[in-house]
Order: C-alpha cells, then structure tokens, then sequence
C-alpha cells in the first residue's frame, strides 16, 4: 500500500503522516495542540480589552502548551530509534535525525498556538495574512537552499528556522502587558523538555526497541517533573498544582 497513512504512535493524540510509499515523516499531528487552540481563540476574544488579563491567560496556555504537547514531542525525539523501528522498519532508520528536527519544531508550534491566536484578536486580519505570507516565503527559500546539502532533513530544518524567528516576532506584537515572560513560560518548560530527551535517549541506545519505548516514555516524563519541580517550586508549580485539583472530579456533597 502506496498511500499516504496517518499512524497512531502514542499517548496524547499524537499520529505520525507518511508520506507515499509508507516513507517517514511527513506531518506529526498533537491532537492536544489543536483542541487547546480551538478553545483558546474565543477565550481571547472575550478578554482582548484587558491586557493584564490576557497576559496571564496567555502565559499559562504557553507554559502549558509548551508541557503536554512537547512532552510526548520530547518522548518521540528521544525515542525516534526504537518508535521508527517499530512503526516503520529498521530501514528507515536513516530518517531519524529528521523526525527529531520535525518534533522539535512541533513543539515551538505548540509556543506559537497561543501567540498566533492572541495576534488574530488583537491585530487586524491583514497583519495575520502578512505574517502568513512571510512565514511561507522564508520556510520555502530556506528548503530550497537547504536541500542540496541537507537532504531529507532540510524540510524540517526550514520549518523550525523559520517557526523559531516567528514566536519572537509574534510576542513583540502583543501589547507589553500581554507578553508570556520568557524564563517561566518558555525557558523552564524546554529545559524540562530537553531533560525528557536526554533521558529517553539513552534509554533507547540502552534497551530493546520495545522495551525502551515503555521505560524510555516513563522515565522521561518523572525527568520533565523533576526539573519543573526543582527550578519551578516557588513558581509554576504551585499553579501547576491548583490546576490539577481543579480538574480533579469533585467529592459526593455532604
């Protein structure tokens, strides 16, 4: 079978889309990041006016984006041995090093959800088209240059090149009260992630393909929480906290 296929490849919604032929990879797709961005517009939309407010609101969907979407992103990277083994063939173990670049520019998408959402409410349309077009005709050269000397692995390269610059500029475009804060939002959520990668990947150069992906995915995710928790306790882990009782179901009334 020659056609492109969507495959289930782990925990949260993540699928992997090859290419023809059953190539890897062409689109990894975190259903999470979606669903977090469909709801995130119509809240923004409500709160545009007040921009304290939607600071807050855009911090925490950042930091939060930034955690459940690219841990599984994290887990995939550093587990890209065994999971392409497993899914694809051992065949394709060249394409490794491109999905880890793919997944590492999923996960600054999953930064730019909340941004670009914020940008569509508080900016006019036609500044979201230009940025658009911008961002198209960079990511574009960028695979055209890259490709003589990058083979396979220029696409993803251009995509996070080209993602990376865009998250910075889309920040400045929010009003000054209403930009996530860098170290707490951003820079502690990809140490955690980073962290995820690290300890997967060793895991995975230690194990049996199928093996690893069950120890690798579950020692990744305690790395990701115990540096959250180390440079994060008197910050966004106490509002971590909050947030998981709140989701908590509620006990039988008295």
């Amino acid at each position: 079978d020659r056609k492109p296929k969507t495959l289930p490849v782990w925990p949260f919604g993540v699928t992997l889309r090859t290419q023809n032929g059953g190539a890897p990879v062409e689109r990894i797709r975190v259903e999470t990041g979606v669903a977090i961005g469909q709801v995130l517009f119509p809240t923004v939309a409500l709160i545009q006016d007040d921009a304290v407010r939607l600071g807050r609101v855009l911090a925490r969907a950042v930091r939060y984006n930034a955690l459940l979407v690219g841990l599984p992103l994290a887990l995939l990277a550093g587990l890209a041995t065994p999971v392409i083994s497993a899914v694809f063939g051992g065949r394709w173990l060249p394409a490794t090093t491109a999905l880890q670049i793919l997944a590492l520019h999923m996960t600054a998408g999953a930064i730019l959800i909340p941004l670009d959402a914020a940008i569509r409410v508080v900016r006019p349309a036609g500044w979201s088209l230009g940025i658009i077009l911008v961002y198209l005709g960079v990511e574009v050269a960028l695979a055209l240059a890259l490709a003589a000397p990058l083979g396979i692995v220029a696409i993803p390269v251009a995509h996070l090149s080209a993602t990376v610059p865009l998250i910075v500029v889309l920040r400045r475009l929010l009003p000054a009260p209403a930009r996530p804060a860098w170290l707490d939002n951003v820079c502690l959520p990809l140490l955690a992630l980073a962290a995820t990668f690290v300890v997967s990947h060793w895991i995975a150069g230690a194990l049996a393909p199928w093996p690893a992906l069950v120890v690798g995915s579950a020692a990744g995710a305690v790395a990701a929480a115990v540096v959250v928790f180390a440079f994060g306790r008197a910050t966004i882990w106490p509002e971590l906290l909050r947030d998981l009782r709140h989701l908590a179901p509620a006990g039988p009334p008295a």
